[in-house]
């Protein structure tokens, strides 16, 4: 007996939005488990389905929660993009930007690092500078790991046009890596920030072949973005298998 339409669908979303099974981790060959969770959403005529993804791959600290959406249209009996929902003209991505941040305040947890530290990041993408500058600092107080992960700080202090601060950020990673490990990607932001693009992609490249778990954020993270006409960037994105959507 066939399946119904929308079941189908669903099922092939599934399938093809394994992220890490199907696409970049697999090539590492790790073994993993996941679960798959999801909660419902209805409104007129609209289905909405979050799918909460855990995953523990073998050797890791700890699992990773992922999440993903499916839009279904009942009336016209066919997959909906977000963008779909949004006049033509509508710049949804700023107010949908807002929301987030306004939620992100109203759970914010003052004592965890990561906090500031992923807040930095939407900064950037704000062109905030300033306050990226003041969330990352406040990320490496926090973080007893260093130099902890000072390489994004090294980009705000330069994207604020605060270049002598930068480099002696870029300076301290670069004497820290005489001694300890340092991240590639520390210095793939870091050169970023100092608008050295050839610098940054020769160590995204380094991050790429060390199999560095922060390539996965390299589609969504807006400080890559003015890599992402860059040849070597694009070239890096395809081998990683990303899904096309």
């Amino acid at each position: 007996m066939p399946r119904p339409p929308l079941l189908a669908m669903i099922l092939s979303f599934i399938n093809s939005d394994d992220y890490y099974c199907n696409h970049f981790i697999k090539e590492c060959k790790c073994t993993h488990d996941y679960d798959i969770d999801c909660e419902c959403y209805f409104d007129n005529n609209l289905l909405s389905i979050k799918f909460i993804i855990y995953e523990y791959m073998a050797g890791a600290a700890h699992g990773y929660n992922g999440y993903n959406s499916f839009n279904y249209d009942l009336l016209n009996g066919q997959e909906i993009d977000i963008a779909d929902l949004f006049y033509e003209d509508a710049d949804y991505l700023m107010a949908l930007s807002q929301i987030a941040t306004d939620y992100f305040d109203q759970q914010f947890e003052p004592d965890v690092w990561f906090t500031h530290f992923w807040l930095g990041h939407t900064y950037i993408g704000k062109h905030m500078y300033e306050d990226a500058i003041r969330e990352f600092q406040e990320a490496d107080e926090l973080l007893d790991q260093k130099p902890g992960y000072v390489g994004a700080l090294c980009a705000a202090y330069a994207l604020a046009n605060r270049k002598n601060e930068a480099r002696k950020v870029l300076q301290q990673l670069q004497e820290s890596r005489q001694n300890a490990y340092v991240a590639s990607i520390q210095f793939v932001h870091a050169y970023i920030g100092l608008g050295d693009k050839e610098k940054a992609l020769a160590h995204l490249q380094d991050c790429y072949k060390e199999r560095e778990n922060w390539m996965t954020f390299t589609r969504a993270l807006p400080i890559y973005d003015s890599l992402r006409s860059e040849p070597g960037f694009q070239e890096i994105i395809r081998k990683m298998n990303f899904p096309e959507n």
